[in-house]
């Protein structure tokens, strides 16, 4: 069972929608370059269409209600995602693809455009992910003066061996 995020309010919610937008974006962009020509035929067709499925169960939970465990497994996602781009770019000429993107003058290619498209969605969802978990563990974790003061307090609110009036 997962929980709510804590203090879960509409702008959470928000955060969660505008997330699952950029997810879908992703899906549409893994399915256009599947169905594209010109991108290692089959295998990779197969490929781009199972992760754009990986993408799908983060994807609906971000919408429907966003917990503290869908954002940690979009960022985890989306961090892995963010690193199998980067390897594609440097592929296996030693960052020769990566060389030609900058000495590249002429038009961006459909192909160079969706992975540098892939490469910024993954980016901005392991940043918002690592936002939203970083705030809301925060909420969560009790402060030092809370510890403190729940050790202190007895069960009727009073400091232990404090004279009852």
């Amino acid at each position: 069972m997962t929980v709510p995020v804590p203090g879960s309010t509409v702008g959470a919610q928000v955060l969660g929608e505008a997330a699952a937008a950029l997810g879908a974006g992703c899906i549409a962009l893994h399915l256009v370059a599947a169905a594209s020509p010109g991108h290692g035929g089959r295998p990779v067709a197969v490929l781009l269409v199972a992760m754009a499925a990986a993408c799908v169960p983060c994807v609906r939970g971000l919408w429907r209600r966003p917990t503290v465990r869908t954002w940690a497994m979009t960022g985890g996602m989306y961090a892995a995602m963010l690193a199998a781009h980067l390897l594609v770019l440097t592929g296996p000429q030693g960052g020769a693809a990566a060389a030609r993107a900058h000495v590249h003058t002429g038009a961006l290619t459909w192909s160079e455009l969706a992975m540098w498209s892939g490469l910024g969605l993954a980016g901005v969802q392991v940043a918002l992910a690592a936002a939203v978990l970083l705030v809301r563990t925060a909420q969560a974790r009790p402060t030092l003066v809370r510890v403190v003061r729940r050790r202190r307090l007895g069960r009727g609110g009073r400091e232990e061996g404090a004279a009852a009036v």
